[in-house]
Order: C-alpha cells, then sequence, then structure tokens
C-alpha cells in the first residue's frame, strides 16, 4: 500500500524499468523521422535538388533543340529528354533521398528486433522470478502480472490484469490504501518507496497471509508506475511464533527451576533447623522434666485450695503440651505420625483461646464464636491442630493492632463429608502481591524478631497431613479470613 499505513504492495527492481528505457529509444527513432520534414534536413535538401535537375534538364533541352540545325521529330526529342533526365536525377536521387530512406528503414527494422528482444529478456526474467513481481499504474490497475504471483494469490494473468490492486488487499486496508495512492498519483510522499516492510495480502479464495514488501516507483512518458517485490513468509512467521512459544516455554522453565532452587535452599535450611531443634528440644524437656516432679510433689502434700489444685492441673497440662511441642519440633524435620484419637474441636478452641486470653484482653480483642451446634468429632493429632489454631489466633491477634475495631471471628460449618473452620480477623488485610507467598517457609510481613515465617507453613503441612485443606481469603481494608476443610473420618457425631 501507498500510504501512512503500510498495507501493500510494489517494489523495487531495476530489470522493471528496460520496456521504459525501450519506450524511450523508439521515441527517439521517431524523431529522427520527423526531422526529414525538417526544412534543413537531407530529405529537405534532396527535394530542392530534385527541382533544380528538373530545371536545368530543361534549359539543356532548349538549347539543343535552338543549336541543331535540323529538328528533331518528336519521338527523338522525348527520347533524348528521358535519357538526359535519367542520367540527371537517378544519381542525386540515389544519393540524398532513396539511399538515406533505406538506411533509415533498416535501422528502424534493427531497433524493433532489440526492442522485442530486449522486452522477450525481461519478461523471461520476470516470469521466471521466485518471487512475485506486480506492477501497477497511477491508477492502481496492475499491468505486469508474473508467474509467481499467480501461484501466491491463484489469479491467471488474464484474470487480473486490468483489475484493481484492492483485490489483493484485506477489507479493513483498502481505504487507507485508496487514499495513500491518491497522494502518490498527486505527487505526494511515497513513505514505502525503498524500504521492505511486512504486510498482509488476500488470495483469491479470501485467505490473508503475511507478505514481505518491496516498492519502487517510476515515470513513463509522464505517468507514474509502481513496481514491487513480494515474498510469502507464513511459514517464517510460523517459525517466528514456535521460536516466540518455545522462549515462553523455556522462561517458564527457567522460572520453575528458580523456584526449585529456592525450595531446595529452604529445605536445607529446614534441615538444619532440624538438626538445631534436637539439641534446643533436649535443653528443654530437663526443666519442664524438674517443672513435671515439682508440680506432682506439691500435688501430694497436704491438701491445698481448690483453686490450687486447677493450677496446678493447668501447670502439668502445659508441661506435657509443651513436652509434645518441644518434641514436634525436634522432629519437624522428618515425617512423623501423629497421635490420632477423635477431637471434639469446640472445646479444642477453648482450651486454646485460654492459652492467649490475658493477650486479647489487653489487646481489647474480642472473639466472637459462630459454632455449628451438631458439629461432629473428627479423628485427628489433638497437639498438632492446637499448633494450628494457635499459630492462626496469634497471627489475626498480631494483624490487628492499632485498629478501630478489633475482632476475631471464629465459625464452624458441616459440609457433607467435611466440616469447614473459618479464622477471620477485622485487620488491614494482606497486599495482594503476598497472597501466593503467605505460605512459604520462612516468608513473613511481619517487623524483625515479630516471626519466624516458618507459621503458617507449618499449619499448611499439619493441615495436609490431615488430608485437608488451608486457603486464605483476603483483600486490603476488609481483613483476612483462613478456611480450614477436615474430613470428618469415621467418628459419630457428638452426644
Amino acid at each position: 500500500m501507498i500510504g501512512n499505513q503500510t498495507i501493500f504492495y510494489l517494489s523495487p527492481i531495476t530489470s522493471l524499468k528496460q520496456p521504459a528505457i525501450l519506450c524511450e529509444k523508439m521515441k527517439n527513432t521517431n524523431k529522427k523521422q520527423e526531422d526529414y520534414l525538417n526544412p534543413s534536413s537531407p530529405f529537405r535538401f534532396s527535394l530542392i535538388l530534385a527541382v533544380s535537375i528538373f530545371l536545368a534538364e530543361a534549359l539543356v533541352m532548349g538549347m539543343i533543340h535552338f543549336a541543331l540545325p535540323q529538328k528533331l521529330s518528336p519521338l527523338a526529342l522525348l527520347l533524348l529528354d528521358s535519357t538526359l533526365l535519367l542520367f540527371l536525377v537517378l544519381p542525386p536521387l540515389y544519393l540524398f533521398s532513396f539511399r538515406p530512406i533505406l538506411t533509415y528503414a533498416k535501422r528502424v527494422k534493427e531497433e524493433e528486433g532489440k526492442l522485442m528482444e530486449s522486452e522477450s529478456r525481461a519478461s523471461a526474467i520476470m516470469q521466471s522470478a521466485n518471487d512475485a513481481i506486480i506492477t501497477a499504474n497511477s491508477s492502481g490497475k496492475i499491468v505486469f502480472w508474473n508467474q509467481a504471483a499467480k501461484n501466491m494469490f491463484g489469479y491467471a494473468e488474464e484474470e487480473i490484469l486490468g483489475k484493481p490492486l484492492t483485490m489483493l488487499i484485506p477489507e479493513r486496508h483498502r481505504e487507507a490504501h485508496e487514499i495513500g495512492l491518491e497522494r502518490a498519483a498527486s505527487g505526494g510522499e511515497f513513505h514505502l518507496v525503498g524500504k521492505t516492510v511486512e504486510v498482509e495480502g488476500m488470495r483469491k479464495n479470501g485467505s490473508k497471509f503475511p507478505l514481505s514488501l518491496s516498492l519502487s516507483s517510476w515515470l513513463l512518458r509522464e505517468e507514474r508506475f509502481f513496481s514491487a517485490i513480494l515474498q510469502d513468509i507464513s511459514e517464517r512467521k510460523e517459525r517466528e511464533n514456535a521460536l516466540k512459544k518455545t522462549n515462553e516455554q523455556l522462561k517458564a522453565t527457567l522460572d520453575k527451576l528458580g523456584q526449585a532452587q529456592e525450595l531446595l535452599v529452604r529445605s536445607e535450611k529446614l534441615a538444619s533447623l532440624g538438626t538445631l531443634s534436637a539439641g534446643v528440644a533436649h535443653e528443654i524437656l530437663n526443666p519442664l522434666n524438674i517443672i513435671n516432679g515439682l508440680v506432682q510433689m506439691m500435688k501430694r502434700k497436704t491438701p491445698a485450695p481448690e483453686d490450687l489444685k486447677k493450677n496446678l492441673e493447668e501447670i502439668m497440662r502445659q508441661v506435657s503440651r509443651t513436652a509434645k511441642i518441644t518434641d514436634n519440633l525436634r522432629a519437624f524435620a522428618r515425617k512423623r505420625e501423629g497421635e490420632v484419637k477423635p477431637v471434639d474441636l469446640h472445646a479444642l478452641f477453648e482450651n486454646t483461646l485460654t492459652l492467649l486470653e490475658h493477650h486479647l484482653n489487653l489487646e481489647n480483642i474480642q472473639v466472637e464464636k459462630l459454632y455449628n451446634k451438631d458439629l461432629p468429632l473428627i479423628k485427628a493429632d489433638e497437639d498438632q491442630l492446637s499448633q494450628v489454631f494457635l499459630n492462626l489466633l496469634n497471627n489475626a491477634k498480631d494483624a490487628m493492632q492499632g485498629g478501630a475495631r478489633n475482632a476475631i471471628i471464629l465459625q464452624t460449618k458441616v459440609l457433607k463429608d467435611e466440616i469447614e473452620i473459618r479464622f477471620s480477623d477485622t485487620g488491614p488485610g494482606i497486599p495482594k502481591e503476598f497472597l501466593g507467598k503467605i505460605f512459604d517457609p520462612f516468608f513473613t510481613t511481619k517487623v524483625p524478631g515479630k516471626g519466624t515465617g516458618l507459621g503458617l507453613s507449618i499449619t499448611n503441612t499439619i493441615i495436609e497431613n490431615h488430608e485437608g485443606t488451608l486457603r486464605v481469603e483476603s483483600a486490603e481494608g476488609k481483613g483476612t479470613t483462613f478456611v480450614i476443610t477436615l474430613p470428618v473420618g469415621a467418628v459419630t457425631s457428638k452426644q
């Protein structure tokens, strides 16, 4: 196209100008023929010479007629006159008229032969070209169409010659092409001349395909013509698209490799943590055993007040729980089967909330309980679920510091063979860019020293070990909800 929008068709080929050059030669030859009509031309000189000879012949005949003593007969005079005329006229006529005319005719015949030979050669070259070659005039009508163009577009030469270029241009590009052609025909700027651009063509069957276009423009007898070389780049585009797709797949693979490397680093950290926790657990268990022994001694002494007994029993439970948590920490880096038994989730909630009750009251955080009264017991490791609930409650508590309304909502539901547990808070919510990372080990949004980034990772692992799921629902400014689903198992509902 010709115009601001690149649509199509025409390109530089020097051999396409050959017919124009030959036509100019014929024009020069015709000019030579016209020179004979010029008063100063040899042809004009020959005419003047012939008239002069006829006058001289008449003068000589008159002198002979008066000079002879005896008058000649009319027949003799006619023969003498004819002979004299032949001798006087034929040599100069041949030299100055017939000979140039014969020479000119011979030269014209030779030029016509050269022209036909040159045209045949140029046509053969363009017809045998592998690329489509198209020539159009200033009106956008096709005046040349080679065999490669026929193979590319599907039109035979007799079908397309004299037809507009728009037959080869998709509908959505035609208006821009026509505007550009009008501007070019009126002497405007040719944006595509001397350039190679990618455009879109349309075959006879209506199918569209990508093209590479090169364009040239030339004048012949004050009429502008456009010539083009076109290449079908469909296969190249397919290869480029395939390469692009391969690059995208390679990039995705590299991203996965980077994630795998990151997970490997985290696994090494977890392995180191497991080694470290074994030593720490040993150091913690020793004082726990001492505390446990002292509490048992206090219980065996004189009867204590009832409230003291309750406190001692609570100390015993927490010491036992701490010992189990420490043991779990020691076994963190290796797979371990927990102690599975029927668990009352509502009771477990209450026990966990008891541990945090003091902190929740200090920070003015209310706990709303939306329990399903028909919630069944489930088979689970009570200590591990207690750790899950404690982690989620601590996260909710930390997220709401400084809020106008601080509340934690605990909700339980029955979903066929599953139960759903929802931990919701009225905090600021989690930024969208962090939602996909919160379950990654060592990822945390808390200030340094406030969290290790392991809580949610451990929580997710525990839920998965219970054949459940953990997901998060959050939006900035609207709080966060962690949703746990757990299978009910074979345990019947509470009585």
